[in-house]
């Protein structure tokens, strides 16, 4: 492929593509350019999140918590001790439209779940559901039913996200600028 996004690796000597010696990418033309921040950011972010459907929204999610963090952590919404009455919570209640108290159950039981045991925490606080059928991201069906609709959800993060662009320019955790893939 060609703006910075080579499937094939010159210093790859090998049949199956894969191994080698993980050389520098070459230009396969010389009018190559590379691609800008936000052009690598729409295509290794958001449009395979935008492909994904059906059960696909465990991956999606997992995918869409750390995008949603680093964009809070660029504005400074995050720091500290994250407690049920961090100033994190309003700005997410702005944001996700659920208020503070489902929303750092919320948080605490689905962002942590997923990436850091590959599922969402079980709880005693609130019963989780996926249905693509609640109008907006969240609806709370019962007192502590909080029913999520997973394509709402990465609609408004890939919304949210797509406004900032700054938050792609922090040296600490720079985007990569040359990819591989076969």
């Amino acid at each position: 492929m060609s703006n910075g996004f080579n499937s094939k690796d010159p210093y790859n000597t090998s049949t199956d593509g894969i191994t080698g010696t993980g050389g520098p990418t070459l230009p396969t033309s010389s009018f190559e350019k590379p691609l800008s921040i936000m052009d690598r950011v729409e295509k290794w972010y958001f449009e395979p999140l935008l492909k994904m459907k059906g059960d696909d929204c465990f991956i999606c999610m997992a995918s869409c918590f750390p995008l949603y963090e680093r964009y809070l952590r660029s504005k400074k919404y995050i720091t500290g001790d994250f407690t049920l009455n961090h100033p994190v919570f309003k700005q997410i209640k702005i944001e996700l439209e659920i208020e503070p108290e489902p929303g750092y159950y919320f948080w605490n039981s689905w962002r942590n779940g997923l990436l850091h045991r590959g599922m969402p925490k079980s709880t005693s606080d609130y019963d989780y559901n996926l249905d693509t059928r609640v109008q907006n991201i969240f609806e709370l069906r019962a007192p502590k039913s909080l029913w999520i609709n997973p394509w709402n959800f990465r609609n408004r993060i890939i919304e949210i996200v797509r406004k900032e662009r700054s938050m792609w320019k922090e040296s600490e955790f720079e985007l990569l600028k040359e990819y591989h893939a076969t």
